[in-house]
This record gives C-alpha cells, sequence and structure tokens, in this order.
C-alpha cells in the first residue's frame, strides 16, 4: 500500500503536515469518513477551514470521493 507521502507526490500536491494526517486517517479508516469526524479527530493540530481545503484538494485530484 502507497504510503501518504507516496500518494501525494504522485498527484504533485504540496505535502503539508495537515495533508499527510488526514490522508493516514483515510489509510488507517476502513469504512467512510465524514468531515465531522476527522474535524474531531484533528481539530487539535489544525483548525476546520484548514481540513476543509485539503479535503477538497483531495476532491479534486481524485484521491478520495463524496
Amino acid at each position: 500500500m502507497a504510503s501518504a507521502l507516496d500518494i501525494l507526490q504522485s498527484r504533485k500536491l504540496r505535502v503539508t503536515a495537515c495533508r499527510i494526517q488526514v490522508l493516514k486517517h483515510f489509510l488507517e479508516t476502513k469504512k467512510a469518513v465524514s468531515h465531522q469526524e476527522l474535524e474531531s479527530k484533528l481539530v487539535k493540530h489544525f483548525d476546520r477551514v484548514t481540513i476543509y481545503r485539503t479535503l477538497h484538494t483531495y476532491l479534486e485530484a481524485d484521491i478520495i470521493h463524496q
């Protein structure tokens, strides 16, 4: 399985701490993840706007789907 870093680099996306952590959460979770769930897990480290923008970037890059 590809790592979060590998996925970001293969899509030519800038590597940030938030992008790595969000992607790691998706890779470790075997079920659908909601924005609220991500927020509750990561809000201590990143603000909700940053998490939202990260998800939007992943949607545009076809890394995740709705």
